[in-house]
């Protein structure tokens, strides 16, 4: 009840008549945006996460997002989730989880009015055994966005990536959906759904809402919160984050 009444203050607060922010991130929604950074420029997204599932809770930090503008319309991405925390009762242990390198490239003009970007996904088993996904994986992701008015957008992805489960290859559909509301020049939210679908397993929806605070036009704060909407999905997910951007 407490996360229903915190997605419903999202949506009531974001209907009001106010300007927008121009930092945009990819966090903290699962939806990937579908613009690139410009060349010459660096844009560092982090945060922490916490589930919680049945008995099952999960800590994962930093979650460090490295986003480096290389060419006209094409950025490189490189991913360091850092480590995760499972804990059940009082035992709990700390793992190293997989690196991550991207790459997207946005294939729409800079001011078009529907943008639209290919994201390629690689994870290589560079974490510990206990949570390493053994082999690599790889996918793509395609975003597109469209703004409603100035107040309001949306943004969607749909993807797939080949993952190792299990001993077994199988195809990862990814999907999501997100609305997002300017409420003023610094102060952003948003509401999505969005899933995972393994090919041999049940589907786990789940929906989430959260904010982002500009404190200088090149750092913004963020707070997420959700549920998954079936039995397969986590009871509960909170968390918050930091971004920033630079020249190099």
């Amino acid at each position: 009840m407490r996360l229903k009444s915190l997605l419903l203050v999202l949506i009531v607060i974001a209907s009001v008549n106010l300007f927008g922010q121009t930092f945009v991130t990819d966090r903290p929604d699962y939806t990937e945006s579908a613009l690139v950074i410009v060349p010459g420029m660096v844009q560092l997204e982090m945060g922490v996460g916490y589930s919680e599932m049945g008995d099952l809770s999960v800590t994962a930090y930093p979650n460090l997002l490295a986003r480096i503008g290389v060419v006209k319309n094409l950025e490189v991405r490189v991913g360091f989730p850092g480590w995760i925390t499972p804990k059940v009762g009082d035992n709990s242990e700390t793992y190293l989880n997989d690196l991550l390198f991207e790459a997207k490239y946005q294939i729409s003009k800079k001011r078009a009015s529907v943008p639209m970007a290919i994201l390629l996904i690689m994870t290589l088993p560079s974490g510990d055994d206990e949570v390493s996904s053994g082999s690599p994986n790889i996918g793509a992701k395609f975003a597109a966005s469209f703004d409603l008015n100035n107040q309001f957008s949306v943004g969607a992805n749909v993807g797939a990536v080949s993952v190792e489960a299990n001993d077994e290859r199988e195809i990862l559909v990814l999907g999501s959906v997100n609305l997002g509301m300017s409420i003023s020049n610094k102060l952003g939210a948003f509401v999505e759904v969005f899933a995972e679908a393994p090919g041999n397993k049940a589907w786990a929806p789940m929906i989430d809402g959260g904010f982002t605070f500009l404190i200088t036009p090149t750092n913004q704060l963020d707070f997420y919160a959700g549920t998954g909407l079936n039995d397969y999905g986590p009871d509960f997910i909170i968390g918050g984050g930091f971004s920033t951007r630079f020249g190099w």
